[in-house]
């Protein structure tokens, strides 16, 4: 069986953050990008359950920075078995969790996983809203 974890990156709070032109917004150009704390929270629960079940871990992102790579193959040298990154015409802008979640939602029903996990929230909008959104828009409870 599978056990899927989505990860996702957030902006390094540690450095300092550029404001874009607009005022509105990050200058997500001057930005470095790191793997969202909690999600790593998720993938660790996740390798235990698996070391526990005989379960595959399989760490799913969506790639609106360029650069989750790097947070992917943390994945896997972590202990997931498999990586999947999903790529468009998004990359560069900010996604609402719902239209992450729409994203999301094939892969997710693709795989059959047992389990989901994500993050409990990620500190760029701390809304902590996308593991129930994938659960109704997947029909889960």
């Amino acid at each position: 069986m599978t056990i899927v974890v989505v990860m996702e990156q957030v902006p390094d709070v540690v450095e300092e953050l550029a404001i874009a032109p607009s005022g509105t917004d990050l200058d997500r150009d001057a930005v470095s990008y790191v793997l969202n704390e909690y999600d790593d929270h998720a993938l660790e629960e996740a390798l235990l359950l698996a070391e526990a079940s005989g379960d595959e871990v399989v760490a799913v992102g969506i790639d609106t920075t360029g650069e989750l790579d790097q947070t992917l193959y943390t994945a896997l040298a972590k202990g997931a078995r498999r990586a999947i990154k999903l790529t468009g015409d998004f990359e560069g802008t900010w996604l609402s969790t719902r239209a992450a979640a729409r994203l999301l939602v094939p892969v997710i029903q693709e795989l059959g996983p047992r389990l989901v996990l994500t993050g409990v929230q990620a500190p760029d909008d701390l809304d902590g809203q996308l593991a129930p959104t994938l659960a109704a828009l997947l029909g889960w409870p």
